[in-house]
């Protein structure tokens, strides 16, 4: 993998992007910093153009993107299309056909197709699933126990059940839920606390510790690195981490009093570096613009340290 630089196409923002050989060869290289920018260039490059209904006949335009396939415009409206499906059923004359639900027994009717029919409701669907899969986790463990060990065997169960969970929680992400299925969800878990199957988890993200001294970030992380090697700088030696001498009192558009702890002190260079994404730095915020006015009004001098000179410095090497 190598660093590519280049501009964003639509916003013109500078991005470095890990590219891999083939796509050097290739030539298809990085336009956009993000997709919002490429749906918004494509979305400036869309097209209207004009088809027919094959249902209805009538004439509609449809704003097409330079890689859409034009094929798939066949009818004006949905109901177009779900009268001309009917109407292709009809045609077809497939007959009704009796089954036998695999999950309560009953009888019921479907159209004759190429399609499997088990059950009759979408409750008796669900309900075989739910069994299945508390049998499937019999079986594993059944299966890993005799051949692994017991302790293994629930340790690889334990894994597979936290697989399985993301993935639900995957799929079901931004979806409505009615207040029936909120109270079964809550249910749920209120039983599992209780079981012990889940425990309450208060914990954050593991932070970075370097030379015993915990940072906030792994730019910071980063940072450290960065300037022991261009600076011949150390840490808790010549390069401090949130010096106590460095604090300063800042006051924000609405006279309330702060205090603001710069992120690194260079004792020899008599410099105090605060560490930010290049992206706030270009759009300096007004808290921003107060913390570093507060800094050089205490005699300090201030720079800021952004992931891009970082980067740069890293390639350069």
């Amino acid at each position: 993998m190598s660093k590519y630089e280049f501009d964003c196409k639509v916003c013109g923002k500078h991005r470095v992007k890990n590219v891999g050989p083939a796509r050097f060869a290739s030539g298809n290289l990085p336009q956009y910093c993000c997709n919002v920018c490429k749906f918004e260039d494509m979305h400036l490059h869309r097209k209207p153009s004009k088809f027919t209904c094959e249902f209805c006949g009538e004439q509609f335009e449809r704003l097409l993107s330079p890689g859409d396939k034009i094929g798939f415009r066949k009818f004006c409206r949905r109901s177009c299309q779900i009268k001309a499906m009917k109407l292709i059923i009809g045609q077809q004359l497939r007959s009704m056909k009796t089954l036998i639900c695999q999950q309560c027994g009953g009888e019921f009717q479907r159209l004759e197709s190429k399609r499997d029919h088990k059950f009759c409701t979408k409750e008796c669907r669900l309900n075989s699933n739910t069994n299945r899969t508390h049998q499937s986790y019999e079986a594993c463990l059944k299966r890993w126990t005799e051949k692994h060990g017991e302790d293994t065997a629930q340790r690889m169960l334990e894994k597979h059940i936290k697989k399985r969970s993301d993935a639900s929680i995957r799929s079901n992400t931004g979806r409505i839920l009615s207040e029936k299925t909120k109270h079964a969800i809550s249910k749920s878990v209120s039983e599992c606390y209780v079981t012990g199957k889940l425990k309450p988890f208060g914990g954050m993200r593991t932070k970075p510790v370097y030379k015993n001294v915990t940072l906030r970030s792994q730019l910071e992380l980063r940072a450290v690195k960065f300037l022991e090697k261009r600076d011949n700088l150390i840490l808790n030696e010549t390069l401090i981490y949130e010096d106590p001498t460095t604090r300063v009192r800042w006051a924000d558009s609405n006279g309330k009093l702060h205090v603001y702890h710069p992120d690194f002190y260079d004792v020899i260079n008599d410099i105090v570096y605060e560490v930010k994404p290049k992206k706030y730095v270009d759009d300096e915020s007004d808290e921003l613009l107060r913390k570093r006015q507060s800094v050089l009004d205490a005699g300090f001098n201030h720079r800021y340290l952004t992931d891009i000179e970082i980067d740069r410095h890293t390639l350069n090497v």
